[in-house]
């Protein structure tokens, strides 16, 4: 089960083709998961995907999606726009400073690959821009790395401005 959904605040879901080349399907809502609950993705749910970050493909794996037309959630095996092209999951790997509050929708295939140990973010489309379920827990101070230098000299250590973070 999942939260009633309005229709006009829904993300319009990304997937990926072979090639891995992303691309929104027109018709379907992004759906994010948080343990075994599916929640389709609203602009409330996401930001702007943030700078830095970046979009994968999981290989091996089904999307699911929500379908606005019938008003469901399905796991989907092909493009249902183009017959026979196999398609797949999109995430995002979020900048630092990031936490993701739902990881990308899907369904393992039978003898699935394990994926690398990154955070699977689930993201979107609206409006031109990728939005992604980030949530900015850290943001960088402005001028940070001149005063751990500066501090850190006071205190007797070599640090090399080049070297600071």
């Amino acid at each position: 089960m999942y939260k009633p959904v309005k229709k006009n605040s829904l993300i319009t879901a990304v997937v990926a083709n072979s090639k891995g080349e992303i691309f929104e399907l027109e018709g379907y809502g992004a759906v994010g998961m948080a343990g075994s609950a599916l929640t389709p993705l609203t602009t409330e749910d996401t930001i702007n995907m943030p700078f830095g970050s970046e979009l994968m493909f999981l290989p091996d794996r089904k999307p699911i999606l929500f379908n606005a037309v019938s008003d469901r959630i399905e796991t989907l095996i092909e493009n249902p726009f183009v017959s026979g092209e196999k398609i797949f999951p999109v995430a995002a790997f979020n900048s630092p400073g990031y936490v993701t509050s739902y990881i990308s929708a899907y369904e393992e295939e039978k003898d699935a690959g394990y994926l690398p140990l990154f955070s699977y973010g689930a993201a979107g489309w609206q409006n031109g821009k990728f939005r992604s379920t980030a949530i900015l827990v850290d943001a960088e101070k402005p001028g940070f790395a001149t005063y751990e230098a500066r501090r850190c000299s006071r205190r007797g250590l070599q640090v090399k401005k080049e070297n600071a973070f």
